[in-house]
């Protein structure tokens, strides 16, 4: 579905010719909903768009698919509910604020509410158990998070559990990062997006967390 959006945004800006981004211009074609969250007429041109929002670097073929991206999840990264994040040479995400997160899911009917908190294991034992709330009590070790999603129109919520060591960032001195000082808060927003977006995929698709993206690469 993301692909094909993409691949509609390019068409238009061959046909068009654009040398410049305009949402009004582009949503013409694919109204606002009237719930949107992109609500903002934005024009920038491709250097500019690509000096305000993307990292250094970036090729115009990155910022057209972010652009398209934008527009079609109707986020505003001059708002920073959206940025785009390097994951290597020539590769990225998308990725959206935790609260922005939640607050698209909030708009859709169907919403009926969440849980999480963190999956720890006493000292000593092999027995994981989960809790609620966002840290390890004393005697006990953190592994993991967990989440509930709730649908109107499902009778079982949507579940993710994710384990700490998966998430938490690999380069050199993430201890000092917020994976260091609060862990269970970060890897609790870690299952809580997965379980957002499983159970939302219309909503949240191609959308992460940068909880979830802190593990993909160096430090950026």
């Amino acid at each position: 579905r993301t692909l094909a959006m993409l691949e509609q945004a390019e068409d238009y800006a061959k046909q068009e010719n654009v040398e410049r981004f305009s949402v009004s211009a582009y949503m013409e074609r694919r109204p606002i909903l009237e719930d949107s969250v992109y609500t903002d007429d934005i024009e920038l041109s491709l250097e500019s768009f690509k000096d305000l929002v993307m990292p250094a670097n970036s090729s115009d073929k990155e910022t057209k698919l972010f652009y398209a991206l934008c527009v079609f999840k109707k986020l505003n990264p001059l708002k920073q509910e959206i940025s785009w994040r390097r994951t290597g040479v020539d590769r990225g995400v998308a990725v959206i604020h935790y609260q922005t997160h939640l607050k698209i899911a909030a708009r859709n009917p169907m919403y009926d509410g969440y849980e999480h908190g963190v999956i720890v294991q006493k000292q000593g034992d092999t027995l994981e158990v989960e809790i609620e709330g966002q840290y390890a009590p004393k005697g006990y070790n953190l592994v993991g998070g967990w989440a509930r999603v709730y649908r109107k129109d499902r009778r079982v919520p949507v579940t993710k559990r994710c384990q700490f060591l998966e998430y938490r960032p690999k380069y050199n001195g993430w201890e000092r990062t917020p994976w260091g000082t609060i862990p269970g808060l970060m890897i609790a927003k870690v299952a809580s997006s997965q379980a957002h977006r499983e159970a939302f995929p219309e909503d949240l698709g191609a959308l992460y967390t940068a909880s979830e993206m802190d593990q993909a690469g160096d430090k950026v």
